[in-house]
């Protein structure tokens, strides 16, 4: 008994009081969004979606992070007359910061922004971070 009390006392002891460790393959996430997450948008108004965007890249050595702003069942919402906006990634981690202007759509129920990250050599998604905006 004594053993397992003091195995299960050294492995929550490394497992929480241990530094954070970097991630162990391609990784995103938003570590900021304006308007926040889950924000009410009304249906015909314009919108201006900001987000800082954390990168890391691991196994390769250069990629790109592309912003998608989409309704619910993944219609881009975005004006086709510009690229949607992105940033170039090098190996390692790295935060851009990307935004966009959009009309919410009158059949909206939701509006999605998507940060993907697609790395060299590849057209198919390395990780993807969402937040929602409800249409109200």
């Amino acid at each position: 008994m004594r053993a397992l009390v003091l195995l299960v006392f050294v492995c929550l002891s490394t497992a929480c009081g241990g530094a954070p460790t970097a991630p162990g393959t391609e990784f995103l996430e938003f570590t900021s969004v304006t308007p926040p997450n889950g924000t009410a948008v009304k249906p015909g108004s314009s919108v201006t979606i900001s987000a800082a965007i954390k990168s890391t890249l691991v196994h390769f050595n250069s990629g790109y992070v592309v912003m998608i702003v989409q309704d619910q069942v993944g219609r881009v919402v975005q004006t086709r007359d510009r690229p949607q906006p992105q940033a170039v990634l090098t190996k390692g981690t790295s935060t851009s910061e990307l935004s966009d202007s959009i009309t919410v759509p009158d059949d909206a129920i939701a509006i999605d922004v998507v940060a993907a990250l697609f790395v060299e050599g590849s057209t198919r998604t390395a990780a993807v971070v969402k937040v929602r905006y409800p249409v109200q």
